[in-house]
């Protein structure tokens, strides 16, 4: 059997998040595999910064575990920061190590 092929979103932000989602629902049973890679395990809600910086809510309550987010999808959360990502060779580097690699 072929391997699933990968699509993979660089970070957990409203249009990061967004996308892994729809890809998931639409390629999930089509040998595919979504991976988020983030160097958070969480997602911040940006619009709410204003209450963090105003005092009324501490950064840890505009934040949510994306492994919240994703627990009732097939996708794949890497917490990682990339070094580099080049779209020629289909890679994507971290500091010291191929993360992915066609």
């Amino acid at each position: 059997m072929r391997s699933k092929r990968q699509f993979v979103v660089l970070g957990a932000g409203y249009a990061g998040m967004t996308v892994a989602v729809h890809l998931d629902n639409k390629l999930s049973e089509k040998n595919f595999q979504v991976i988020l890679v983030n160097i958070n395990a969480y997602h911040e809600l940006v619009q709410d910064a204003h209450l963090v910086a105003g005092g009324f809510r501490s950064p840890e309550q505009v934040r949510i575990p994306i492994s919240a987010l994703i627990r009732e999808t097939g996708i794949r959360f890497l917490q990682s920061g990339v070094g580099a990502a080049d779209s020629t060779l289909l890679q994507i580097n971290e500091a010291e190590e191929t993360l992915f690699a066609s």
